[in-house]
């Protein structure tokens, strides 16, 4: 009768460990805290912080606030409490290379990228342009005229272009001014009327 008992004592204190291994989620809340952006998915931009113990969540359309909340993780699902009382739940969630996705990867996010780093990379690809030479950025102050606000100092990157000029008619200046835009256009910058 001792044999048995001893048995299925150890029987019992296996199955819960089986169990709570199962449950165990594929991403922890350090994991996801911070600034992510779409790759694909429901929100151009989400957050995911703690605040005064509170774990908050926030969407973001066109650069505004689009809906908001409280997170969390259960097993390999994060839940959204939306403050509309909605209740948001991503099947398996996980990050792999960087890349935060759900719903077997039909929503996928990455790291919100800096303005410091999308500027770097406007500068890179600005460098790829044939026919023009720029220098290294150099932090510089300047003045924009904001509509309806007025004058603004800013802080941003300066970079010089050096065009040979083939021709005395300006025409390489057009033509690669013309480049410059194409580029700029291509990565969603819009020209100022005002500047």
């Amino acid at each position: 009768m001792e044999r048995i008992f001893i048995k299925f004592i150890c029987a019992v204190m296996i199955v819960p460990l089986l169990i709570s291994s199962c449950t165990k989620p594929t991403i922890q809340d350090k994991d996801i805290l911070g600034d992510w952006e779409a790759i694909k998915g429901d929100y151009q931009e989400v957050n995911f912080s703690i605040e005064d113990g509170e774990h908050r969540f926030s969407a973001f359309l066109g650069g505004r606030l689009f809906t908001d909340g409280t997170w969390s993780i259960k097993g390999k699902d994060l839940i959204l409490n939306l403050s509309t009382g909605e209740t948001v739940i991503f099947k398996d969630a996980k990050i792999k290379n960087g890349i935060l996705s759900f719903d077997g990867g039909k929503q996928q996010y990455q790291r919100l990228r800096t303005n410091e780093q999308k500027i770097d990379e406007l500068i890179t690809s600005l460098g790829t342009i044939q026919g023009i030479t720029f220098s290294k950025p150099v932090d510089t102050k300047f003045t924009w005229n904001f509509e309806g606000i007025g004058e603004k100092k800013l802080k941003g990157k300066m970079i010089k272009a050096t065009i040979p000029l083939t021709i005395d008619d300006y025409t390489d200046l057009a033509n690669a001014t013309n480049k410059v835009y194409e580029l700029l256009s291509k990565n969603g910058y819009e020209s100022s009327a005002h500047n």
